[in-house]
């Protein structure tokens, strides 16, 4: 597979694979060759830009799923703001290199925490230790084709759908555990959509994702990834407080 140095490193709700280490199965050569081609554009964005809407079933939840949009933007490998919203919630993260800070805009309350030097290091920590979520990091993982033949045993194309007027390639990737569709836009190979269907004892939860509003290298400014606590605005443990739950 081809192995891309990334520049950006997208930040994800949701761990792509929970399958089974199967080394051995169908592996279709022009799915592998689509996967390896939406690295490669991931690899060399400068800066970018997208809106992601998401859906989420969980078992805790029923058959009620959660829908959030998150806008995003990135510069380089050390620059991240995105914007999130739900039905109860508004929440803005800031991360310029040093420091992780988020404001809830319905309370007005706002927590910084020193962050390490890069996106993917900072994925890894608060994600890892503070149950911070991070939308979309899945598709620009320089390894995802790998990770994908490494843990399903399935990976072939399906056929071509037409997303929001934009021609897409299909991608099934399978295991016993999961059911995962991959939309690659056709002309630009920018992801279009990634919907995971669980089976096994997570049978009936779900996954669905969708970009739009791409922009490839815009010129992002410095303060876009500042933080300044609003006026009234109080500190609190909004970042620690994630540990409890």
């Amino acid at each position: 597979m081809k192995k891309i140095k990334f520049s950006i490193i997208i930040l994800s709700v949701i761990a792509l694979f929970s399958c089974s280490d199967n080394k051995k199965g169908l592996y279709e050569e022009a799915a592998i060759n689509a996967l390896d081609d939406l690295t490669e554009v991931m690899g060399q964005l400068k800066s970018c830009s997208f809106t992601l809407n998401t859906s989420i079933i969980k078992a805790e939840n029923g058959i009620e799923p959660t829908y959030k949009t998150h806008d995003l933007y990135m510069r380089g490998s050390d620059k991240m703001y995105y914007y999130s919203k739900s039905n109860n919630e508004r929440l803005g993260h800031w991360y310029n290199g040093e420091e992780l800070a988020v404001f809830n805009f319905a309370s007005n309350k706002y927590d910084i925490m020193d962050a390490p030097a890069t996106i993917m290091e900072t994925i890894n920590l608060f994600n890892k230790d503070f149950k911070v979520t991070f939308p979309a990091a899945d598709f620009f993982y320089p390894s995802l084709t790998d990770d994908i033949i490494q843990n399903c045993d399935t990976v072939i194309i399906v056929g071509t759908k037409v997303v929001d007027e934009v021609e897409c390639i299909e991608i099934n990737a399978t295991n016993e555990n999961v059911d995962i569709y991959i939309l690659i836009e056709k002309e630009t190979s920018l992801p279009k959509a990634l919907a995971i269907y669980y089976m096994g004892d997570r049978e009936g939860e779900h996954f669905l994702s969708m970009f739009s509003n791409w922009r490839k290298d815009p010129n992002l400014p410095d303060n876009m990834f500042m933080f300044s606590p609003p006026e009234n605005s109080t500190q609190t443990s909004i970042l620690t407080s994630k540990l409890a739950k």
